[in-house]
């Protein structure tokens, strides 16, 4: 398992300082400003350490600004800096495991996210938005139901509102037993290797397909 000041990973509670990635995000932007209309991914550092995306998700212009241990509220708080001058034309987010790790609620973690949606929508009213599920993993195990749950609500809203999606990379990683595949996740058994990057492609790819 790692290790993060001190705790152990799957419990540590994620109170990093986001700012000097957001300033190298900006920084980076201002010099080289992308073209608009790309698929950005955006979310915590399941996104961050997704390598091989360009990959992965070939056929599509994709910018990837996942963030460290980021939670659903910092991805709305950094909204506006981040994602808006970059026009995007769908948005892909990953939040919710570090939420429920630091024990918000999965209707904290629901109403957040449609937060974050209204301020895309204010900004962006045609942005496709796909919502990419909260992974299982054999480090926080003891959040199963949780993240279920809030996979859960979070479907329901997505089914219920026009132009979003609910992206399920939950069941492509479980073994016949129903649980995460050990093979899928690095030593710490909370990020993921190549090999489940591109299980998560699939899906991803069909949405984008859409």
């Amino acid at each position: 398992m790692g290790w993060l000041g001190g705790l152990p990973l799957a419990h540590a509670q994620f109170t990093y300082d986001p700012e000097p990635e957001i300033r190298a995000f900006r920084q980076a932007d201002s010099l080289a400003p992308p073209a608009p209309g790309a698929v950005v991914l955006w979310g915590s550092s399941s996104f961050r350490l997704w390598a091989n995306y360009q990959t992965d998700l070939a056929g599509h212009r994709v910018l990837n600004r996942g963030f460290g241990g980021s939670q659903m509220h910092e991805a709305l708080r950094y909204f506006e800096r981040v994602v808006v001058p970059l026009r995007p034309k769908v948005l892909l987010i990953y939040e919710g495991d570090n939420d429920l790790a630091a024990d918000k609620a999965p209707a904290q973690v629901l109403a957040e996210f449609k937060q974050l949606v209204a301020v895309a929508r204010r900004h962006f009213p045609a942005l496709k938005i796909g919502f990419v599920s909260i992974k299982a993993s054999p480090a926080r195990a003891h959040l199963r139901a949780a993240q279920a749950q809030a996979n859960r609500l979070i479907r329901q809203f997505c089914q219920q509102t026009p132009g979003l999606g609910y992206i399920d990379i939950v069941r492509p990683m479980l073994d016949a037993k129903g649980q995460p595949r050990p093979s899928l996740f690095e030593a710490d058994g909370l990020h993921v290797t190549a090999e489940a990057y591109r299980l998560w492609a699939r899906p991803v790819l069909k949405f984008l397909r859409q």
